[in-house]
């Protein structure tokens, strides 16, 4: 839970900061009407989401259909486990933490599979081997630039490359 105290209120700004930076990219306003500035726009559309009717195609396969939100859920959050917030607040002592994070994280790409493939709807199932498709196109560049840091370090322990990076060098 205490990793969600930290995730909640950065995902709020994070998705509020890129829609006003893709507005000003766009030469537009951005949201401008929820709060200052657009700054409620983000819950008033998690408010809206909650309220929507909750549709299962009928030719679906309900189970995987149900099930697939808490596998990409659970693929995100569980990378969290191995990032060191600091010397007091450890998720998990993982000495191949960064591999786990990459690795874990990569379950997300099953989730949308899952997703489409349990639609039983062709379009729904392109479209989420195209989510998949760039979700791993991401995926390969920030692996090679991971091999990078465990190239300098030496480890792929998180605590260890957070210590090496304390000193003069860095």
């Amino acid at each position: 839970i205490v990793p969600l105290i930290f995730v909640i209120p950065f995902a709020l700004f994070a998705v509020w900061w890129e829609r006003k930076i893709s507005a000003h990219m766009q030469d537009r306003l951005g949201p401008m009407r929820t709060g200052w500035h657009g700054s409620l726009q983000t819950i008033a559309d998690i408010l809206k989401l909650i309220q929507k009717e909750d549709i299962i195609p009928t030719a679906s396969d309900k189970f995987l259909f149900k099930l697939a939100p808490y596998v990409v859920f659970t693929g995100a959050y569980a990378a969290y486990a191995a990032i060191p917030f600091s010397l007091a607040f450890i998720g998990a002592q993982i000495n191949i933490g960064l591999f786990y994070i990459v690795a874990i994280s990569a379950v997300v790409v099953v989730g949308l599979l899952m997703a489409g493939w349990a639609s039983n709807n062709k379009w729904s199932l392109l479209g989420s081997l195209r989510s998949a498709a760039q979700i791993i196109s991401y995926e390969i560049p920030v692996a090679l630039t991971l091999v990078a840091v465990v190239m300098v370090t030496g480890t792929f322990d998180l605590q260890e490359i957070n210590r090496m990076q304390s000193g003069w060098f860095w």
